[in-house]
């Protein structure tokens, strides 16, 4: 125990300057009222206090520790990174809750936030000093909660109410976590049903406007668009000519609040007109194309007729030439019959002289006789 109360002394620190921090090398939290005695306690994720970490450090004045020092001095160990533990702060009025509790992340390294947004399709949020867990409550146009803690977690950065399912109307949301709840950058507004108004108006003066230098989704973050999502930076930037900006002189203060409602949701369901330009020409280019793919196929189509009608030629020349050929033959054939014909005569001819010559050899033979 005195070793305990030697350590407290030292790393805690009364402070009357103070911020909330929850991280291995210190754990920072506020005055809750008029409270000046504070204690804290190392819990579990439930919220039970660990074994003999119960009232680890007690103080008037008390609003910083140092678990790091603590395991490493007193403990004389350490612990190793991804190691989590969680905790507590007790005073007089009150135990743990928003700012006086948190989660301590062993080599955790700093909250990975995203930049602020507020729509009805996504809230985004960045980080509260070193919060680790957030919740969402929603509330309706009175400012009455209608989702409390809609949605919980650690690391959470991002919430899509379009999931609500809610009605046409305004709303608004909060982020609550260790540090506080709400403030500038941890609530805000947004509009179900808003497409054909603000959201429209918007992204047809962001396509007019804006889209030739930022391009024609602001979600692309080009030449700092996101900065437009604030109407008065905008502003800002006409007036003082930051980027050749000060010929938008022209627009009204309420045309550059439509401009940042579109910058804040780039993705509204009724797309803007330069959007429904490009989907037109799109169709319009794929009809070219089904057109073109068309007619190559009817040219295909004829070339293929063509090339059946020549192969066709091709074979009727070729059978006329058979027929030819054939018609040559038999002539040859009728050629040879006609000459085998003269042959025979010619033999038989040969054969009736022969005949002749024999009869008339006899006949002087006999004649011979008849005189001796």
């Amino acid at each position: 125990m005195k070793q305990l109360l030697l350590f407290t002394s030292i790393l805690a620190t009364s402070s009357s300057a103070f911020a909330y921090e929850s991280t291995y090398d210190k754990i920072e939290w506020g005055s809750r009222g008029t409270d000046s005695n504070y204690c804290l306690d190392i819990t579990n994720k439930q919220g039970k206090i660990a074994y003999g970490l119960k009232a680890i450090a007690c103080g008037e004045g008390l609003h910083q520790f140092s678990p790091q020092k603590y395991v490493r001095e007193v403990l004389g160990t350490d612990l190793p990174a991804g190691f989590d533990f969680y905790w507590k702060v007790w005073s007089p009025t009150g135990y743990g809750q928003a700012g006086f509790e948190g989660r301590v992340v062993v080599g955790g390294g700093s909250c990975q936030g995203l930049p602020y947004n507020s729509d009805a399709q996504n809230i985004q949020w960045d980080c509260r000093a070193q919060d680790v867990h957030y919740c969402v409550d929603i509330f309706d146009s009175n400012n009455q909660i209608i989702s409390q803690a809609v949605a919980c977690g650690d690391g959470l950065h991002s919430y899509s109410p379009s999931v609500l399912n809610l009605a046409s109307g305004n709303y608004g949301w909060k982020i609550w976590s260790n540090g506080g709840y709400g403030g500038a950058g941890f609530e805000g507004t947004f509009q179900v049903g808003a497409e054909n108004s603000s959201l429209a108006v918007g992204g047809k003066l962001y396509d007019d406007n804006c889209s030739t230098c930022h391009g024609i989704n602001p979600a692309s973050g080009r030449n700092n668009i996101r900065r437009g999502s604030d109407p008065m930076v905008s502003r800002r930037a006409i007036n003082n000519n930051i980027g050749g900006m000060n010929y938008l002189s022209f627009l009204t203060d309420a045309e550059l609040a439509n401009i940042a409602a579109y910058i804040q949701n780039p993705n509204p369901k009724v797309p803007s007109i330069l959007a429904r330009d490009i989907e037109n020409k799109a169709k319009i280019e794929a009809e070219k194309t089904n057109t073109n793919n068309d007619g190559r196929e009817t040219n295909q189509a004829n070339e293929g007729r063509e090339t059946n009608q020549a192969n066709e030629g091709r074979e009727t020349n070729q059978a006329n030439e058979g027929r030819e050929s054939n018609q040559a033959n038999e002539g040859r054939e009728s050629n040879q019959a006609n000459e085998g014909r003269e042959g025979n005569e010619t033999n038989e001819g040969r054969e009736g002289n022969e005949s002749r010559e024999g009869n008339e050899a006899n006949e002087g033979r006999e004649f011979s006789g008849s005189r001796g």
